[in-house]
């Protein structure tokens, strides 16, 4: 314990002693164990969710593989479902306990006491066993009474401080609106849950039943209504057994309602499509998504990211803490001559090492407290540091730290611990090439991660800039897209065009934010293409300022072109081999479409997707104004640049008029595109500050390494000097061996970055061809920067006095 306490008082001193150099390892250990700090948060978020209850471990989601709507013939697994599939679990079951339904989230129209409405995500219907699966605990109300009469309403205990402060709200009234059946219905709130300790897949404000009707075991398949199934059961040992056991009684619904199109499961088997269905832990419904990336594959950037920043930083720490072995010696040899034993002295930089990991360590997590909010921006989080404390993540970023702490310090433990005696007393400690080639390794280590970084940076660069120009196939500005269904007949159509600043008005279900075609079969003479088929009016693609490329527009003063006549985009010329305007294509039905122009592709989606193949088509629905016979997605209304307020203002009186129970709800084209942008500028700036980090350590190291040699070639530099040698022939050859270093580091880093860019850029349907100009650039950029680095530290070595560096020979 006394020799603990006299190593850790002799650490604290060389640590204040050597503070410039303590401060460098500090703040470089500190940059990278914060990327490992986020890590760390974001891995245990994500694999907390639906861990809120024990009871969660015999609850499942059930999912079906399905054939709906698909594209170009992607099948995947869905979870919103046909409710009578419910049906499969009514009876033969006995693991089955309960089931509810919850309909797909969706944002309402909400009034409250007769206040104005408002929008209100998150409001879902289910059934009235909704909490008899879900474990959630009431604050106010219970499970019995909850969904015990129709038109009840529980509320998640947020909305219901946002909505009535701290009061109990049972007993109130919330009126939600329908904007499909223009209809409203009032709810009474019977019961608020808490918050769960921990997130959910399963995410709603609040949840209400209805009358009930048709909603559990409806006779018809809707769509539309998008319904999840949760199944509570008893223990289930094996799941796949269990999931085999339904598949008859599945398959025998699904016949049933494929053949309303006409359809089998014979045929779907036949053409290899099996039709399945399956259970799927609650737990593991997050862990293993549907669609998009799943948070392993989010992760993987920032913890490559980390884990370079984190490799650089100990490089750096390596190289700064051999640069200062020259104060160290001394303290050294006289150890060994007092008996210390090498093991002892390697405890003792270990200890130094890891106080210094300890303090980087708290200030990364103040680094991380400060950018939590632009990384849970990013990332679509709400993680926070303080609710995140405890054991659990203490002995995590402990455990990092002591593995970071050897990592860094075991190589100058071993190293400084090495000196003899003799040669320390004698003054020889510099002598010699001992651990030089290491630390040059080293140094050319992190400059093929910065090298890697910078060519990486500038890369992302210029693809961001290249989608934010790229022609999108319409005008983005001065454009907006009216989320909110608006069933006008004609007499409402002229009046929005008369607003003054509005140009056209337009109705398209193929539109940024709202794109919803269905696909189809489409034959010319002996080819047969899927295309995607796109509902308009006769201004839709006026309103978008569509690219004709060839042929003609749509026009009203040609019958045909609300009959049989069609335009394609680019992607679907190219798929023939023929051009196509003026000729004929059929569906599978044989219904012929006269082919009349083709436009420039239209980029609806995100860049990582290509622009479909697609067939324009005028609904005659939409063209005779007919409410309720065609649900058109979104209606587009270019206007004026210098008049948007008037127009915006207008439309909303208009609206309010037709629709006082529903607000309006729109968005600027051209903002819904900087929000397709706005993943990749994140991901830029993310690979900029990383990049940044990166190059600051680098510079660090190199500074160190240079301050170790020139100090060991301080007397060669004397006798240079002494014998007629310029100060520039001196630093010369100070920087050769270093350019040496460099070049070797290029060679090593351009392979690298070139597969990692090219890899980021695969997932892009539009990219650019990856350049030499960012490589020029990192080589050029990393010779410039380590001549001017050695020179610095070399200029002081070249203006001593040769007399001192010489009189003790």
């Amino acid at each position: 314990q006394a020799m603990f306490k006299l190593d850790l008082k002799i650490a604290l001193r060389n640590l204040l002693r050597y503070k410039s150099y303590t401060v460098i390892n500090i703040v470089g250990l500190s940059l990278g164990l914060a990327g490992f700090i986020f890590v760390v948060l974001f891995m245990n978020n994500e694999k907390s969710y639906d861990t809120w209850d024990p009871k969660l471990d015999n609850v499942y989601q059930l999912q079906e593989y399905s054939d709906y709507f698909p594209i170009e013939s992607e099948f995947r697994w869905k979870d919103d479902m046909d409710r009578r599939l419910s049906t499969i679990f009514s009876n033969q079951l006995p693991e089955v306990k309960s089931l509810t339904m919850v309909e797909k989230e969706a944002e309402k129209g909400v009034t409250i006491a007769g206040q104005s409405v408002f929008l209100q995500t998150g409001l879902r219907r289910t059934d009235s066993l909704f909490f008899k699966v879900m474990p959630y605990q009431f604050k106010y109300g219970s499970v019995a009474t909850a969904f015990a009469k129709p038109y009840s309403m529980v509320l998640k205990a947020s909305l219901a401080k946002k909505y009535f402060g701290d009061q109990n709200p049972l007993g109130q009234t919330l009126t939600i609106s329908d904007r499909r059946k223009g209809t409203e219905s009032s709810y009474t709130i019977t019961g608020v849950v808490e918050e769960t300790k921990t997130p959910s897949i399963l995410n709603f404000n609040a949840v209400y039943v209805d009358n009930g009707a048709d909603f559990r075991f409806g006779a018809k398949f809707d769509p539309a209504a998008s319904t999840e199934i949760y199944i509570h059961t008893s223990a289930i040992k094996d799941i796949d057994s269990f999931n085999k056991r339904i598949q008859s009684t599945y398959l025998s619904i699904k016949d049933k309602h494929l053949k309303q199109f006409k359809e089998s499961v014979a045929d779907k088997i036949k053409a290899g499509n099996q039709p399945r269905l399956q259970l799927v832990q609650l737990a593991e419904v997050h862990q293993h998504p549907i669609e998009g990336e799943s948070w392993k594959q989010k992760l993987n950037p920032v913890l490559l990211l980390s884990i370079l920043l984190l490799l650089v930083s100990i490089v750096n720490f390596v190289n700064l803490a051999t640069a200062q072995a020259a104060g160290r010696a001394k303290e050294i040899g006289i150890k060994k001559v007092m008996g210390a034993q090498k093991s002892r002295l390697v405890y003792q930089f270990l200890i130094e090492t890891f106080i210094q990991c300890l303090v980087a360590l708290f200030i990364g997590l103040f680094l991380i407290e400060l950018l939590l909010p632009t990384l849970n921006e990013y990332f679509f989080l709400e993680l926070s540091l303080l609710n995140a404390l405890g054991l659990k993540l203490i002995s995590q970023l402990l455990g990092i730290t002591i593995f970071v702490a050897f990592c860094a310090g075991i190589y100058p433990s071993i190293f400084l611990s090495s000196y003899q005696p003799k040669d320390v007393l004698k003054g020889n400690f510099w002598s010699g090439t001992k651990g030089v080639i290491i630390r040059k390794g080293l140094v050319g280590l992190q400059f093929v991660v910065t090298i890697s970084f910078t060519i990486g940076i500038l890369s992302v660069v210029y693809q961001v800039n290249y989608l934010k120009n790229r022609d999108a196939g319409f005008s983005k500005t001065a454009l907006l897209n009216v989320k909110s269904k608006i069933p006008y007949g004609k007499t409402d159509y002229i009046q929005l065009k008369k607003v003054d600043g509005v140009k056209y008005v337009g109705f398209s279900s193929g539109v940024i934010g709202a794109n919803q075609p269905s696909g189809g079969n489409f034959k010319y003479k002996n080819e047969t293409k899927e295309l995607e088929a796109i509902g308009l009016d006769m201004e839709g693609l006026t309103a978008l300022d569509a690219r004709l490329v060839a042929g003609r527009f749509f026009s009203s003063e040609i019958a045909a072109d609300t009959i049989s006549n069609v335009m394609i985009n680019e992607a679907a010329a190219k798929l023939f081999a023929t051009p196509l305007v003026g000729q004929n294509i059929s569906t599978k039905d044989t219904v012929h479409f006269k082919v009349i122009g083709v436009i420039k592709d239209i980029q609806v989606t995100g860049f990582d997707v290509a622009v479909k193949p697609s067939v324009y088509v005028i609904q005659s629905a939409v063209t005779d104004r007919k409410i309720g016979t065609y649900y058109t997605p979104s209606t587009l209304i270019r206007f004026e640049p210098s008049k948007m307020k008037n127009v915006i203002a207008a439309l909303e009186k208009i609206f309010q008029a037709r629709n006082s129970f529903y607000p309006l709800k729109y968005a600027l084209i051209e903002d819904e595109v900087k929000t397709v942008l706005k993943e990749h500028e994140r991901f830029e700036k993310m690979v900029a500050l990383f990049s940044f980090l990166s190059l600051t350590l680098s510079f660090f190291g190199l500074f160190s390494l240079a301050a170790f040699i020139t100090k060991q070639r301080t007397k060669e530099i004397a006798i240079r000097k002494v014998l007629g040698a310029e100060t520039t022939a001196i630093l010369m050859l100070l920087n050769k061996g270093y350019i040496g270093i460099i070049l070797i580091a290029n060679a090593l880093a351009f392979p690298i970055a070139f597969i990692l860019v090219n890899q980021w850029l695969s997932g892009f349907a539009y990219r650019i061809n990856l350049s030499p100009l960012p490589f020029m650039v990192a080589f050029i950029a990393s010779i410039v920067i380590t001549m001017v680095t050695v020179s610095l530290q070399a200029r002081k070595a070249v203006q001593v006095n040769p007399v001192k560096a010489l009189k003790y020979e």
